[in-house]
C-alpha cells in the first residue's frame, strides 16, 4: 500500500479484478448447477404428479364405466322381468275374464278413490283416480291409463296398491296397468278372437323389481304384507 511504484500498484489492481471475477464466475456457475439441479428435480416430479394423477383419471374413468355397464345391466334385466310380468297378468286377467266381476270391483274401486284424503292411503289411492277398471277376473284386474307416464306410476306401486285394495275389500287381487293405446289392441284381439290367451303360473321374484318397496310395504301396512 505504502509503494510508489505505479506499474506495480496498476498490476496488483488487475489481479484482484481478475480474482473477483473469478471467483464471481465459479459461483454463478454453481448456482446454475444448484438451479438446473432443481429446475431436473421439479420436471420429474412434475412428470410424477401428470403420471399419477393420468392413472387416477383413468382408473376412476374405468371404475364408472363399470358401475355404469352393472347398472345398464340391471336396468335392462329389471325392463325384461316387468314386461314378462306385465304380459303374464294381462294374459291372465283375460283367460279368466268375469264381466260380473269386473262390474263387482269396479264399484268397489271408486270407493276406495274416495280415500284420498285419508294420510294412509292418499298417495296410493291418488294414483287410481285417473285409473279405469277394464278387465277382472277371480284373481287379477286390469287398470288403463290415458298417458305412459301414469301407467308407469301405477306399475312402479302394484305390491303397495295389492296392499291396498286387500285391505280394503278384504279380498286379494293381482293388478297391473297399460295405456289405452296398449289396451284398444288387447281389446280387439280378445273381441275377435285374434289371439288364445292362456293362464300361466307367475313364477318371477318380484323382489328383484320391486324390492325398494319393501320398507315403505311394511310401514303403510305392517303384517300383513306377505308376497311370495
Amino acid at each position: 500500500k505504502s509503494n510508489s511504484n505505479t506499474k506495480l500498484l496498476l498490476d496488483i489492481s488487475f489481479i484482484k479484478t481478475i480474482e473477483n471475477k473469478s471467483v464471481f464466475s465459479t459461483q454463478k456457475e454453481e448456482n446454475k448447477i444448484i438451479n438446473n439441479n432443481l429446475n431436473v428435480e421439479k420436471n420429474t416430479q412434475d412428470k410424477d404428479n401428470k403420471v399419477k394423477n393420468k392413472e387416477e383419471v383413468i382408473a376412476m374413468t374405468d371404475e364408472n364405466e363399470v358401475k355404469n355397464e352393472v347398472l345398464n345391466q340391471a336396468t335392462n334385466k329389471k325392463q325384461l322381468l316387468f314386461k314378462k310380468l306385465k304380459n303374464i297378468r294381462i294374459d291372465n286377467t283375460l283367460a279368466k275374464f268375469d264381466k260380473r266381476k269386473l262390474i263387482q270391483i269396479s264399484k268397489s274401486i271408486e270407493e276406495i278413490k274416495n280415500m284420498v284424503l285419508i294420510p294412509e292411503y292418499s298417495y296410493y289411492a291418488s294414483l287410481l283416480i285417473d285409473a279405469q277398471l277394464k278387465a277382472a277376473s277371480d284373481e287379477y284386474l286390469i287398470f288403463v291409463y290415458q298417458d305412459e307416464t301414469s301407467s308407469n306410476l301405477f306399475n312402479e306401486n302394484i305390491l303397495i296398491i295389492e296392499n291396498m285394495i286387500k285391505k280394503c275389500l278384504n279380498s286379494e287381487y293381482k293388478v297391473i296397468s297399460t295405456t289405452l293405446m296398449e289396451w284398444e289392441k288387447i281389446r280387439n284381439e280378445f273381441n275377435n278372437k285374434l289371439k288364445n290367451y292362456v293362464y300361466k303360473k307367475e313364477n318371477l321374484d318380484l323382489n328383484e323389481l320391486f324390492d325398494e318397496n319393501n320398507d315403505e310395504l311394511k310401514k303403510i301396512f305392517g303384517d300383513i304384507v306377505e308376497y311370495k
